[in-house]
């Protein structure tokens, strides 16, 4: 049991509002450890209003920012900071870190700190990279397979944590020193107690995932003419421009209230309070108004995925694009932004307007034909984790039926729950996408699903061979000890077998989670003892073929069941995947 545990988180603000559930089950599950968080100096503000934190620790590594690179003394001077950050947390004598970024600065740090419990990104002796946990091993994967994850990164984390999920949401403290905060801009603004009051956050730490002003600007007109709302714009200090454009173009700019720059993190949280509604950009003003109860409309664009970030709570409503290169990868600069475009100020107030009048999230006539647009309304599914459901009913694609298919499959395997999906669970996710897909598909749908299982069958017949040949290493060492040639030889068959699968992976983006996850594992093997070795490899094999025989099973259920609406006719018979040999079954 931890006694003095760290959580360390160096990168975004979104991350450390998302961990807060984490902390919570920590606390819950250790009431008698002491937790410590690191953050960095830009977050500490907010920092401050995390619950069940015993101690804070900032990291002000950007006071070098704007200091003369070029001379070597700034180095000196920057590693000297960390040292001394560094050697004061080592004296703390901490038994449990997690890491909550996949920075390599944080990796180096872990290894310095000589934690005896690592979770999350760190390194060994030599620097190599690992990652301890099974569902941080997943975190570390999912920014390679986006399309194909389904899990918000507070799941992530609270599984990566061994807690339950966490259904109570992101847990800000807040009370009555908010609204005393913000009385004074209330006043100067004349905002009534019983006004309808909505929230807009217009910037994001990325341009290119926001509307421009003009959009912005014609969505609150909209809102002020057809619910007579008070906006308020919020946003940090960079942002002030943008409030600005969005005024000047706006006809009501009398009804805006431009708080841009102007709020402290209580003073946020204040406002926020008398905000019905929030229309937003994925940022970490929307994360704290998902604490707070109020109902998030959320605009997802480029690299925004609504699966990893959005708000942790339920009965919220997100837009986003429905093409085919959305969200954007990681480091991807789109040069055409044609996602933003999707999305319109009408669409966005109908669907407030709507619900106003009923409490309900519903889809207007003119819009429930839109092929290029999603509409996702957030929930808690019956094991907890957040979910989404579609509000406009599209076609069943591949990277929807397979991101179903690996929520079931790593939910039983990272869990060690199951080795093959239950038939309730399959049921259920059959009953979910005829429900709110149409499961006839994007054309070819089930004749590619097929050769996707055709591709897992041989991904079966290479772990079945990878599993064998290290156990053969293992028997070899153990009957004859190091005999050079024989283990030399079966050494490179394993190395082929990688190869292979890594292919695999490469060549069909659907199976690359899969693989990725194998690649993971065996990144954190260390030592050179041979047989050890060669059991971890075994073991690596054998879970790479729970895991796919899982997937296997899921797909087949699936294409059985929703591919009846689409038979062609006879020739559908000939394509079965149980004239299949499938290894393990």
């Amino acid at each position: 049991m931890p006694k003095n545990i760290l959580i360390l988180n160096q990168t975004r603000m979104g991350d450390l509002v998302q961990c807060t559930p984490l902390i919570a089950g920590l606390r819950q599950k250790h009431p008698d450890a002491k937790i410590t968080l690191a953050v960095n100096r830009s977050f500490e503000e907010f920092a401050r209003k995390i619950l069940h934190v015993d101690e804070l620790v900032v990291f002000d590594i950007g006071q070098y920012n704007d200091q003369d690179w070029s001379k070597e003394v700034v180095w000196v001077t920057l590693v000297q900071y960390l040292k001394k950050c560094l050697d004061a947390l080592r004296g703390k004598n901490f038994d449990l870190v997690v890491n909550l970024s996949h920075s390599f600065l944080s990796a180096y740090m872990i290894k310095y700190l000589q934690i005896p419990e690592a979770r999350g990104f760190c390194c060994n002796e030599e620097g190599d990279r690992k990652t301890e946990h099974p569902w941080f091993q997943y975190f570390f994967i999912e920014p390679m397979n986006r399309p194909y994850n389904t899990f918000n990164l507070v799941d992530i984390f609270g599984r990566g944590g061994d807690i339950e999920p966490a259904t109570s949401g992101i847990l800000v403290r807040n009370g009555a020193e908010d609204e005393a905060a913000v009385s004074g801009v209330i006043e100067t603004h004349g905002i009534d107690q019983d006004e309808l009051v909505i929230g807009i956050q217009a910037g994001s730490s990325i341009a290119d995932r926001r509307w421009p002003a003009s959009r912005f600007a014609e969505l609150v007109d909209r809102l002020i003419e057809t619910s007579n709302a008070r906006t308020i714009l919020f946003g940090v200090k960079s942002e002030t421009e943008l409030s600005e454009q969005i005024i000047g173009a706006s006809k009501n700019p009398t009804r805006i209230v431009n708080l841009c720059g102007q709020t402290s993190i209580t003073q946020l949280i204040g406002m926020l309070k008398r905000c019905r509604y929030l229309v937003t950009n994925d940022t970490g003003t929307m994360h704290i108004a998902a604490a707070l109860g109020v109902r998030i409309v959320g605009l997802f664009f480029a690299h925004a995925h609504p699966a990893e970030t959005g708000p942790y709570s339920a009965g919220d409503l997100i837009f986003r694009a429905n093409i085919a290169c959305a969200p954007c990868s990681y480091h991807v600069h789109c040069s055409n932004v044609i996602c933003v475009d999707k999305v319109q100020p009408r669409h966005v107030s109908a669907l407030i307007h709507g619900h106003l009048e009923s409490g309900r999230w519903q889809v207007p006539e003119f819009m429930q034909h839109l092929p290029e647009m999603d509409l996702l309304e957030s929930y808690f599914d019956e094991e907890g984790y957040l979910a989404y459901k579609p509000l406009i009913r599209h076609p069943l694609a591949m990277e929807t039926l397979f991101s179903q298919a690996y929520r079931r499959m790593w939910r039983d395997c990272l869990m060690e729950t199951r080795e093959t999906p239950s038939e309730a669970a399959l049921k259920e996710m059959g009953d979910f996408l005829e429900q709110h897909y149409d499961v006839r598909g994007e054309d070819g749908l089930w004749d590619r699903v097929l050769r996707k299982q055709e591709e897992l069958h041989r991904l079966l017949r290479l772990l079945t061979d990878g599993g064998v040949t290290s156990d053969k290493l293992m028997q070899i060492y153990g009957d004859h000890g190091f005999d050079k040639p024989r283990i030399q030889a079966l050494g490179e068959r394993i190395a082929g077998i990688d190869d292979a699968i890594r292919k695999i992976g490469l060549t069909h983006p659907e199976l690359n989670p899969l693989c990725d996850m194998f690649d993971r594992r065996k990144e954190n093997f260390e030592g050179k003892d041979l047989l050890d070795l060669a059991q971890r490899t075994s073991d690596c094999y054998r879970k790479f073929k729970i895991e796919a025989l899982s997937l296997y099973t899921v797909l087949d259920s699936l294409r059985e069941r929703l591919a009846e609406e689409d038979s062609t006719g006879p020739d559908q018979a000939d394509v079965s995947s149980k004239r299949m040999a499938v290894p393990g079954r």
